[in-house]
């Protein structure tokens, strides 16, 4: 369109300039026709430019329809009464009788338990059970044992105790003895001195020959007897006591020393029983394991007594089958089963973020498959250990079965005050963010519209809206899209 403007007006100039220098008879006023023509043209031609270059735009208008919060997540039917069934733990399945969604009631068969490998696990835990009530015994025996030479060590004591007396008691009588022993001699030495001194001062008064013979022959005699005591004394270092003072003593040396070796002996056979004594965790511990293994062979018995099945205690309707036929049962829940008298409920869970449009009592729409229905969200509780929210909704219907996955969309309003845009007119940058409206300003060419920039507050906003406040008031044109990158100050147009 340009190129055809362009060459239609370089054939006005190259006519003007033709009829110039022929100097047509017309004269000036052809030649200001032509000049008219000229600025018509470029006038066409500068609006065509500008209608190429300038962007179009699509606006609109602020509202104060408050935004809405969509959250959709699944979520699973629950039985409000749901009970588990537990099997015994570590045997071999050969057969799985039930499946989900199947109604059973007490009495109805559940599996069947390999019953060769329950024979072989009886026999395991009898030859455990008989090797534990040894060391029972072995403990019990260890404890008796103990406790006896504790007695006996005691009983031991006392009787070295009491002999140690006896031989003291001995002891002090032999030494008094020869301490008495040792003082008569000394007062008998010391007479016969006494006697010797009287019988010489006899002698040196004037007396016949056979007085003084008498007195020689009594200080001789008392001499002998004074050796005699002198012997005697050095001998009482090695003093025996009269009678069978000294037997006894020896006797009981002898009896104390045989006491004290059967005392040693006693101590031994006390410390080896004590280190045969379990600790009291130990023992505990062990009757533990005792009546486990007891436990254990009886369900074993029962189970190889019912052929290896087992049977349900309950009634309801299969929700969750935990084991695999083939596999080995373990101590969690075997079965899932679920009471629909009792009723039925929907769980689902929510992060911290959709949490915040979500509500007590807040109506949300259950979808299934072919059909939907309005509920209501009876309780909100946080999961401290999963770090998540638990939502109940109570259903209003009769159309759900225990494990079903339903679909739950939850529908809130926003709270906020502002005006409502779309939140592709919301721009930013380093300033923060802020929109485009259109203005109105006179030109060269007339009238123009053009982008300018409003700043803006976003207080809420979804995937298609934001709640903004600022320098509005609900009569702007908000641009919303445009066919080039437009910037404030930038001339714009709408689209014809």
């Amino acid at each position: 369109m340009i190129k055809r403007g362009y060459k239609a007006l370089n054939g006005i100039v190259r006519e003007v300039k033709r009829k110039i220098k022929g100097r047509d008879k017309t004269g000036n006023r052809k030649v200001l026709a032509v000049f008219i023509v000229c600025v018509i043209t470029c006038t066409f031609l500068s609006r065509a430019a500008s209608a190429i270059l300038t962007p179009y735009i699509e606006t609109v208008s602020p509202s104060t329809q408050p935004i809405e919060h969509i959250v959709i997540m699944d979520g699973w039917v629950r039985a409000d009464r749901e009970q588990q069934i537990y099997v015994q733990g570590g045997f071999l399945i050969d057969e799985i009788y039930v499946s989900e969604k199947d109604h059973i009631e007490p009495g109805t068969a559940l599996l069947k338990y390999n019953v060769n490998t329950l024979e072989e696990e009886y026999a395991e835990k009898n030859q455990q059970l008989h090797l534990c009530e040894l060391q029972r015994a072995d403990n019990w025996r260890n404890r008796s044992n103990f406790d006896q030479a504790k007695i006996d060590v005691e009983a031991y004591e006392a009787l070295i105790t009491e002999q140690e007396d006896y031989i003291n008691g001995l002891e002090n009588e032999i030494e008094q003895e020869r301490q008495e022993r040792e003082e008569a001699i000394a007062y008998e030495v010391e007479k016969l001195n006494i006697l010797n001194l009287s019988f010489q001062n006899q002698l040196t008064r004037q007396m016949e020959q056979a007085e003084i013979n008498y007195y020689n022959d009594l200080i001789m005699s008392n001499n002998m007897r004074l050796q005699q005591l002198q012997t005697e004394s050095m001998l009482l270092q090695n003093f025996e006591a009269s009678g069978n003072r000294e037997e006894l003593l020896r006797i009981a040396e002898s009896d104390l020393e045989r006491l004290q070796t059967e005392l040693s002996n006693i101590k031994i056979d006390l410390a080896t029983a004590e280190s045969g004594i379990m600790g009291e965790t130990d023992v505990y511990l062990l009757n533990t394991e005792i009546e486990d293994l007891k436990k254990r062979m009886d369900e074993i018995d029962l189970l190889v007594a019912a052929d290896g099945i087992v049977y349900s205690d309950m009634e309801g309707e299969i929700i969750a089958v935990n084991i695999t036929a083939g596999g080995y049962s373990t101590d969690t829940a075997a079965f899932a089963v679920a009471d629909s008298v009792s009723g039925f409920y929907i769980s689902a869970d929510a992060t911290e973020e959709e949490v915040k449009f979500i509500s007590e009592g807040a109506r949300v729409e259950v979808m299934l498959s072919d059909s939907q229905e309005m509920c209501s969200v009876s309780s909100i509780d946080y999961d401290v250990k999963d770090n998540i929210y638990r939502i109940r909704i109570e259903p209003e219907g009769d159309v759900y079965l225990p494990d079903m996955k339903v679909l739950l969309k939850f529908t809130s309003k926003s709270s906020e005050q502002g005006y409502s845009i779309p939140i592709e007119a919301v721009r930013g940058d380093r300033s923060g963010a802020f929109i485009l409206i259109v203005v109105y300003r006179k030109g060269i060419l007339g009238e123009e519209m053009v982008a300018s920039r409003v700043p803006i507050e976003i207080q809420d906003s979804n995937n298609a809206y934001a709640v903004v406040t600022g320098g509005l008031t609900g009569k702007e044109q908000v641009i919303t899209s445009c066919t080039k990158p437009v910037e404030a100050g930038d001339t714009v147009r709408y689209r014809e």
